[in-house]
């Protein structure tokens, strides 16, 4: 990233950055979010300014920013793609090896989005599908009812849920 600076930047570009970190502060305070904090090594800050630059562009605000950050610090670092999670990469290899490319960084990132949605969608699906049977069993529950006012229950059928 230094690299980078020295010979691209501009003063605006100076200010992009600054802006970036004042906003990123609240999400990596060492004491209140000591997880965050730590994926900010000086090997890795470009990556997260990369990702930070993305959501940004994308008009995500920062406190769904700081919740992705917490996700990834708990949860989603831990998560193997192509056979490789966060740790792996952080611990076997220079961050900047992992991505030559602005192009390559979005990909992961892109595929790590794509799995947490559909994870999402798996999810609600699930519980769409419980609440589906659970008023199946209400409406079934009903119908016994009904049954023994009718008939009584000495004809009682066996029901099971």
């Amino acid at each position: 990233m230094c690299d980078y600076l020295n010979y691209n930047s501009s003063s605006d570009e100076y200010k992009d950055i600054e802006e970036y970190f004042n906003r990123l502060i609240p999400y990596c305070d060492k004491i209140k979010n000591s997880e965050i904090a730590t994926l900010f090594t000086s090997k890795n800050l470009f990556v997260w300014m990369m990702v930070f630059d993305r959501f940004s562009k994308l008009n995500v605000s920062d406190d769904k920013f700081g919740e992705f950050l917490n996700t990834f610090a708990n949860e989603l670092k831990f998560k193997k793609i192509d056979g490789e999670d966060w740790n792996s990469i952080d611990a076997d290899r220079h961050t900047k090896e992992v991505f030559k490319t602005e192009q390559e960084c979005l990909e992961y990132e892109q595929k790590l989005e794509h799995k947490r949605v559909k994870q999402e969608k798996l999810e609600m699906e699930r519980k769409n599908r419980l609440e589906s049977v659970n008023k199946k069993y209400e409406d079934l529950q009903e119908d016994i009812s009904e049954y023994r006012k009718d008939y009584g229950t000495r004809l009682e059928g066996y029901f099971t849920p």
